[in-house]
């Protein structure tokens, strides 16, 4: 789809505040793509054409592809603390290796100096259980941070 510096990419995912989505598709260039979309959406999707027959709000946020952007709802909160600021969002390019994880060695003797795996499994037993003990060690880096871009509403 496009090039973002020495890597592509091949599509834009932007999660968004409920606020910043409400004023997106409230714009003049784009309220009729949106409604287009929804209308054709309504019957494909079971959750979206369930809200038209008074169900449930869908839980995950509402979803609207526009300008080769994706704009996904983000309404989800860790311990009071939303996970997108109001008003605002980020464009990520997706399909690109701009973020790699990182595995360290597990916290063994006989596994110092080696090269890290995503999981490790080690078991104890004695006469009357077995105990399965896991480990993970990872660090995930974001190896060109210029490829993320902020998104605010100025209104």
């Amino acid at each position: 789809m496009g090039t973002s510096g020495s890597g592509s990419f091949t599509g834009i995912v932007a999660p968004v505040d409920t606020s910043f989505f409400n004023k997106l598709i409230k714009l003049d260039a784009v309220k009729t793509a949106y409604a287009f979309q929804q209308q054709t959406n309504s019957g494909t999707d079971p959750l979206r054409g369930r809200l038209s027959t008074g169900g449930n709000p869908m839980q995950m946020g509402r979803e609207f592809y526009f300008a080769g952007i994706t704009f996904k709802e983000i309404r989800d909160s860790y311990n009071g603390t939303k996970l997108v600021t109001a008003n605002e969002g980020v464009a990520v390019p997706t399909g690109t290796d701009m973020f790699k994880t990182y595995f360290a060695p597990a916290e063994r003797f006989g596994l110092v100096n080696t090269a890290g795996e995503r999981m490790y499994m080690f078991t104890k037993q004695d006469d009357t259980q077995i105990t399965l003990q896991t480990e993970s060690n990872h660090c995930s880096a974001l190896l060109r941070p210029q490829g993320v871009v902020r998104l605010f509403s100025s209104n």
